[in-house]
């Protein structure tokens, strides 16, 4: 997907510019050939990036407010068997095989399950010894696959 946005969006300024470039009347006048040329490589671009953003947070925020799942507040805990999240109308499992790798940032710490996807657990939610000990069993249970953070 992201290469089919990269090649929307600088591949429309990029045929433009290739079809105003043939023009010799436009080649012979620079003040014509840039005014030409601007709108594609400014306006375009910052209202087809603009308009790609707003949608995609537009869409964010309909999914969180139209899922009952994501509502109220979740527990997740870490332990011998793998991720257990517990929230309103839902429960998930995800045992250690399926988690491929996890990385901590200075907010949280990510369990990948995909690529693509990863759950997260908030350090905001955790106390510094409950930091510590997540960063102990990520260590045990994802040895060369996980990338955490040190004191």
């Amino acid at each position: 997907m992201r290469v089919i946005n990269y090649a929307f969006g600088l591949g429309i300024p990029l045929l433009q510019t290739i079809l105003i470039l043939s023009d010799p009347a436009v080649r012979a006048d620079p003040g014509r050939l840039v005014r030409q040329l601007l709108p594609w490589w400014t306006m375009f671009p910052a209202l087809y990036w603009g308009v790609t953003f707003m949608l995609r947070r537009w869409m964010l925020r309909r999914f969180v407010k139209d899922d009952a799942t994501q509502q109220g507040t979740q527990v997740r805990r870490l332990d011998a068997d793998g991720l257990h999240i517990r929230g309103p109308g839902m429960s998930a499992s995800i045992g250690w095989s399926v988690l491929r790798s996890a990385v901590e940032t200075r907010r949280f710490f990510l369990l990948f399950q995909t690529r693509d996807c990863a759950y997260f657990l908030p350090k905001r939610a955790m106390d510094r010894d409950l930091v510590v000990q997540t960063r102990a069993v990520l260590a045990e249970r994802l040895p060369s696959r996980a990338r955490l953070m040190t004191d």
